[in-house]
């Protein structure tokens, strides 16, 4: 085989690319259609093999040798200069239109994007639920490109190998022994993602690049097997001429590609069995477009607007996440005009990247810059990127939200338990129940608050509503994990949490054990639950601790609102404040059905019983049913879409308490004061 044949340009790969973004861009714009377009990862994944084991079995043919150093200076040259472009423009954007925290935390991965190693950083990292988790970063999407850069530096020493052996064997023996050898290499790889780590580890499964080398192995095998090895450059590739057999293949992968993200729902832990339907139509997409003559379905890949898509693929999967990221903070995607203008802009940075940036690297006259500079470039850059990072956490105080008032940053206004040092909510560490005494302890009665995140932020009106002198206050919480006996898909696990399942029944049991006089038990109104699933699975808690407790209260959700981080907070940020944005219209009417619907079936679940009560605090939360940014009084009211402020909760402790004597709860029909407890 020729080194013609190994530089040979063919537009249905680009078309193909082209497909592969889209289908991602539009994953990631979460339009409710093509809702698996993230599959459009796998076959860019199946692209590399094949087109990287092309390059490298070509060089070897014709060399006797493959050079490592050259081949990953190539890599460098392609791919870095559009990375750091996007990197430093990113971290400045988020710097300036951005409120100081969330700019501070969702440019964390910024110093691992830069080194190709992001997808070890959302695999391993112990995130804090209450910061921007992993999937608010603006540098998330790096993860597939540190998985493609760890494959190129293992591949070359496989094909080595591989070659080697074959060529000791010889013809027909050597060429099946190395095909054979991938095929293994690939069911390995599927076998992995599937089984050990997709049960155990499934961010592993997902972010790591063995449980990924089944694509790759994919594409090595697609090229293998249409230009067999040891053959004169001009030899016939097996489907040469046969029109109807391409045009079969790649109709086939066009509708395994398509259909896979139409079918496969990002509410399932991922790679999974279905990950062979993607990754085989992209290979047979591939092996349709190996004839000289191919059909006419080939062309619908290779049309000139196709191909400009996908000439621009890389850099437009660079730019698409950051720009959709940032817009979204700014409520551009609710609007289709706005929308179609993010995309454009996403788009048009993307050719501009590629014109100016990529391409002078790639192909044009800055690809002959020499080696020592170009990595002494590439060293600088990747320091400068690590020490942003450490800078802008040390930095992370500047810029207060005049908003916040005395609180300093609003997603910084958690209740004290959780600042003090104490581990109340290991999240998806462990399974462990670590409950946590909030007042009062030693006093004869309990009342004991179990719940997710949004359950415990109230946990700080306890001391107030029950007085410590007479009630020991308990708090139980593990963060996006619902008090409702249902499992569930949690995409920050990749899988069912099965941690929040075994931690909420041991949590019941020590509830059950301890006797106390009021259980409160609260949670988001936003699981993906059937109603029959909220009534059931709730009525079967709540079945469980009667009998244990003298009063049970369900806390209905509160709702999901914009007001927090639109205009209210994206004033602090450094350019809105520069400009003289004014703090004002950070008003929004209650818009969430869902935790409407959520409370009753809260209700429905109380009426079934005497002991059992439905709270909704939400009239005191939105009154009116109008969500604004602060009270007249200047006090913050949410410190992020869901969760309420802390100083809130406490200014609101003499209403809640009202609320909860009128219920008839034991102890709470007196008057408030805040001489008996503390408000």
């Amino acid at each position: 085989m020729s080194s013609v044949a190994a530089s040979t340009y063919r537009p249905d790969l680009q078309g193909l690319r082209a497909l592969a973004v889209a289908l991602v861009l539009v994953a990631h714009l979460d339009l409710g259609v093509l809702a698996g377009g993230f599959i459009g990862v796998d076959v860019f994944f199946v692209l590399s093999g094949y087109l990287i084991t092309r390059l490298l079995v070509c060089e070897y043919q014709q060399e006797g040798r493959i050079r490592f150093a050259r081949f990953w200076m190539r890599r460098l040259r392609r791919l870095f200069p559009a990375l750091l472009c996007m990197l430093g423009v990113t971290y400045v954007l988020a710097r300036l239109l951005l409120d100081p925290e969330a700019g501070l935390l969702r440019t964390a991965s910024l110093g691992y994007a830069a080194t190709w190693t992001s997808n070890l950083y959302f695999a391993f990292a112990d995130f804090d639920y209450f910061s921007m988790t992993a999937d608010k970063d603006l540098y998330l999407h790096t993860w597939s490109l540190g998985i493609e850069e760890q494959f190129y530096l293992i591949w070359p020493f496989v094909l080595v190998a591989g070659l080697g052996l074959a060529g000791r064997l010889r013809g027909d023996l050597g060429r099946a022994v190395l095909v054979a050898g991938i095929l293994a290499l690939a069911a390995v790889a599927g076998l992995l993602s599937i089984l050990p780590w997709a049960d155990e580890q499934p961010l592993l499964a997902f972010y790591m690049m063995p449980a990924r080398m089944s694509q790759f192995a994919a594409g090595a095998f697609v090229f293998l097997v249409s230009a067999p090895l040891g053959q004169p450059a001009g030899m016939r590739p097996v489907l040469e001429n046969r029109a109807f057999v391409s045009g079969a293949l790649v109709i086939v992968g066009l509708v395994l590609i398509v259909g896979s993200a139409v079918v496969i729902s990002p509410h399932v832990r991922y790679p999974n069995a279905s990950a062979v339907f993607p990754t085989l139509g992209a290979a047979l997409c591939i092996l349709g477009g190996v004839a000289l003559q191919p059909s006419r379905f080939i062309r619908v890949l290779a049309n000139r607007p196709m191909t400009w898509v996908g000439d621009r693929s890389y850099s437009i999967y660079l730019w698409h996440w950051p720009v959709i990221q940032i817009a979204a903070e700014y409520r551009l995607l609710e609007r289709p005009i706005a929308m179609a203008a993010t995309v454009t802009v996403a788009v048009g940075l993307a050719a501009f990247s590629y014109r100016w940036i990529e391409r002078p690297f790639w192909k044009g006259s800055l690809r002959v810059m020499p080696a020592p500079r170009f990595l002494s470039a590439f060293a600088v850059a990747a320091i400068a990127c690590l020490s942003a990072s450490v800078v802008a956490e040390r930095a992370g105080d500047e810029g207060r939200d005049p908003l916040a008032g005395a609180t300093g940053q609003p997603r910084s206004d958690l209740p004290p338990i959780y600042l003090q040092g104490n581990d109340c909510d290991t999240w998806t560490r462990s399974t462990d129940v670590s409950p946590c005494t909030v007042a009062g302890e030693g006093a004869a009665q309990s009342v004991m608050l179990i719940g997710d995140s949004i359950g415990a932020q109230w946990v700080s009106a306890l001391p107030g509503v029950f007085t410590p002198d007479d009630w020991h206050s308990v708090l139980l919480t593990k963060s996006a994990c619902p008090i409702v006996d249902e499992d569930y898909y949690y995409a920050a696990v990749g899988g069912t949490y099965s941690v929040c399942a075994q931690w909420r029944d041991k949590a019941i049991d020590y509830i059950v054990a301890r006797r106390p006089s009021v259980v409160i038990i609260g949670s988001s109104a936003h699981y993906d639950f059937s109603a029959d699933q909220w009534r059931n699975g709730l009525d079967r808690i709540v079945a469980r601790l009667r009998g244990s407790a003298d009063s049970i209260v369900l806390l209905a959700a509160t709702p999901a609102v914009t007001v927090a981080d639109s205009r209210c907070s994206l004033a602090a940020a450094p350019l809105a404040r520069w400009s003289g944005m004014e703090i004002s219209g950070c008003e929004q009417l209650i818009a969430d059905p869902r935790s409407d619907e959520v409370a009753t079936h809260l209700a429905a679940v109380a009426d079934r019983y005497p002991d059992v009560y439905a709270l909704d605090l939400n009239g005191l939360v939105c009154p009116n049913r109008q969500c604004v940014a602060m009270t007249a009084s200047g006090i913050r009211i949410f410190r992020d879409k869901r969760h309420l402020a802390n100083r809130f909760v406490e200014y609101l402790v003499p209403e809640i308490r009202e609320q909860m004597g009128e219920l008839g709860l034991p102890g709470l029909d007196g008057p408030y004061s805040a001489a008996t407890g503390g408000g």
